[in-house]
């Protein structure tokens, strides 16, 4: 008798957990819908009512619109690749193209592209960038009213060609201008050195 009352037990408080899962499924899905309600509202009106909105175009409104999404994080190292640039960052992983030679990521601060790191004789590294720079303008444009992959491409481009930068560097008041030429990029994924012991080994 006391088997079957442990095992009805068992089965009680089982099926409350399923129970209390499923009912904060609901609600998580019931908070998303409630959040993207002025979402769709907005692309509704812009669709229907904007005064251009035959010259919208939906795929561009939907990757700033995710792009601002992933911004909200607040994450750094978070960012949003498209179809097309997803493909590009592929391919140039895998080669060579025509930049500066710089590591970068998103600064949420300032919305602008920020220096990891120039890389050793790159053109960034001659020129003078440094570890934590942030391009706020690239070629006269403000980099905060671009996605971050579309002024990511604006850094890279055909081998030759220049681009005029703009960048906050800490300890600096004014903001630092260069002008640095593109040169071709081959990626190395692992840096090595070799190292001759006594033994010549």
């Amino acid at each position: 008798m006391k088997r079957k009352s442990f095992v009805f037990v068992t089965i009680i408080g089982i099926g409350i957990i399923l129970i209390s899962w499923l009912l904060s499924a609901a609600t998580t899905t019931e908070k998303v819908n409630e959040a993207l309600n002025p979402f769709f509202e907005t692309l509704s009106y812009i669709v229907n009512a904007f005064y251009e909105k035959d010259d919208v175009e939906i795929d561009k409104v939907m990757d700033y619109a995710i792009d601002g999404l992933v911004k909200g994080l607040g994450d750094d190292f978070s960012y949003y690749y498209n179809a097309e640039e997803s493909e590009e960052q592929a391919l140039e992983m895998e080669g060579e193209y025509g930049g500066l030679g710089i590591e970068v990521t998103y600064d949420s601060q300032y919305r602008a592209v920020k220096v990891v790191s120039p890389m050793y004789g790159t053109p960034a590294w001659c020129a003078g960038l440094k570890s934590g720079d942030i391009i706020v303008e690239i070629d006269g444009e403000p980099v905060s009213e671009m996605l971050y992959m579309e002024a990511v491409r604006k850094l890279r481009g055909q081998v030759g060609t220049t681009v005029n930068i703009k960048v906050v560097r800490e300890g600096e008041s004014d903001l630092l201008t260069f002008e640095i030429q593109r040169e071709k990029i081959e990626i190395i994924p692992v840096k090595y050195t070799f190292i001759e012991t006594t033994e010549g080994r």
